[in-house]
């Protein structure tokens, strides 16, 4: 869908190597229905010559490499790590790799499900819930995400 733009995956290594990026793969689109028809990568030296030849044939899917030194030719990725930086990682302390890897899953699920999008009209990629037109009042609990950083709230039953 060209309308909206999903993550679908965080990973995290002080060590990438080609073999960790080809697992990182798999595990991605091993967990997918619909396998996206392209990538879009920068000109990164663990993306070499074998990465497009790796997604053609194992899965179909057609890479895309930026210029050199044009963040804004993947603007979208670059949006999302300065969202990233600036709402999760300038307000918690990181104690590991696995610490990492929590937030990032929780701020993922968050990015994805419920935080506006200004170019989406203020929706979510994958809005999950329906706005309720308000006829009575209604009581409503809180919902903390990622650790509390974020709060919403919705309909208590």
């Amino acid at each position: 869908d060209t309308t909206t733009r999903e993550l679908i995956g965080f990973h995290s290594t002080t060590n990438p190597t080609r073999l960790w990026l080809e697992n990182v793969i798999r595990g991605l689109f091993m967990l997918r229905d619909d396998i996206p028809r392209f990538l879009v990568s920068d000109r990164d030296g663990i993306f070499g010559d074998w990465l497009s030849e790796f997604l053609d044939e194992c899965y179909g899917v057609r890479l895309y490499r930026t210029p050199p030194q044009t963040p804004n030719c993947n603007a979208f990725a670059e949006r999302m790590v300065l969202s990233f930086r600036s709402e999760v990682l300038d307000h918690r302390i990181i104690f590991g790799t696995s610490d990492l890897m929590r937030l990032l899953t929780d701020y993922g699920a968050y990015y994805n499900e419920r935080r506006c999008h200004q170019s989406l009209g203020h929706e979510a990629p994958k809005a999950r819930f329906n706005v309720l037109k308000q006829t009575k009042v209604h009581r409503y609990r809180k919902k903390r995400f990622v650790e509390g950083l974020y709060v919403d709230y919705e309909l208590a039953a």
